[in-house]
């Protein structure tokens, strides 16, 4: 059974503000979860073949492709400031 005290725990830990009925019901479903978890361990899957995914789908990716690779120029006339054949942008830290 998980405590009170870890349901609060976790809910400071990612920011949540539970009232007290929200803290004694999530203590009784989240052990009820790990208890469920408990009997999934207890399934003997020894000769079950680890699986990633079922689907059977792969990703599917394209090879990159240089498009108007002579613009160079362009761009940086387009661009709000530069040095040389720099684009210059404001600082980000």
């Amino acid at each position: 059974m998980i405590s009170k005290e870890k349901v609060e725990h976790v809910a400071r830990l990612a920011k949540l503000k539970l009232t007290d009925e929200e803290i004694q019901r999530f203590t009784e479903e989240l052990s009820k979860v790990i208890d469920y978890i408990g009997e999934l361990d207890k399934i003997n899957t020894d000769e079950v073949e680890p699986t990633a995914q079922v689907s059977g789908l792969t990703n599917q990716a394209r090879p990159d492709q240089i498009i108007n690779s002579d613009n160079r120029q362009s761009l940086l006339e387009q661009a709000k400031a530069n040095q040389g054949d720099l684009i210059k942008t404001n600082k980000i830290l």
